[in-house]
């Protein structure tokens, strides 16, 4: 008697690539593979995911983080005793403070999402940084042309986020204009409160 019926018939899997699953097709042709599950992530990747996440928490990129320390050192270093740059200081502290009650720069969210994910010309047990910026652009690309029938709006991760930000997909681009907003306030504290006379 053949009791194969009883076996369960086995999902149909994806393409692999070195034991990565098939995850999409950015509109350029790339192929974009994820990791089977968590644990198979490797640490340099899983420590670029938490060096993100860290920096959404904080609501600023390092980049602005450093730019801001290094105006507020420029303004100690040329002297307190002015009131002007005392102001500019306290400008600038307040800046840092407010970032906690703000949403991540989503050039963060961009990255963070990128690092899940290993184009076909990329070594998934690397985290090459000029590759990592090509993706970057095309997860901006399928974003910003508002389909949702998009790669980037169906990612499982960018929907916990949407999830965890209490947003929907569709909300995404508000999100994107305010960011934008946030990055040009702080382009122009940090004109304000240079040291340098214009």
């Amino acid at each position: 008697m053949n009791w194969k019926f009883w076996e369960k018939k086995k999902p149909v899997k994806k393409p692999l690539k070195d034991n990565l699953i098939f995850a999409f097709k950015d509109s350029d042709g790339n192929n974009y593979y994820k990791f089977p599950s968590p644990e198979h992530i490797p640490l340099i990747r899983l420590f670029e995911l938490q060096d993100y996440m860290a920096w959404m928490v904080r609501g600023l990129s390092a980049e602005q983080l450093w730019e801001i320390a290094d105006r507020m050192d420029e303004l100690i270093t040329s002297g307190l005793k002015t009131g002007r740059n005392a102001a500019k200081l306290s400008l600038l502290v307040l800046e840092l403070k407010d970032r906690n009650e703000r949403s991540a720069p989503v050039e963060l969210v961009y990255n963070y999402l990128a690092v899940f994910y290993v184009r076909g010309d990329e070594n998934p047990l690397l985290v090459n940084k000029q590759v990592q910026m090509e993706k970057v652009e095309a997860f901006k690309k399928s974003a910003e042309s508002g389909d949702m029938n998009e790669f980037f709006f169906a990612l499982p991760e960018f929907k916990k986020i949407c999830e965890l930000l209490n947003i929907t997909n569709s909300e995404w681009s508000s999100i994107v204009r305010e960011s934008q907003e946030q990055m040009e306030k702080i382009e122009r504290l940090l004109k304000i409160t240079s040291t340098e006379k214009s």
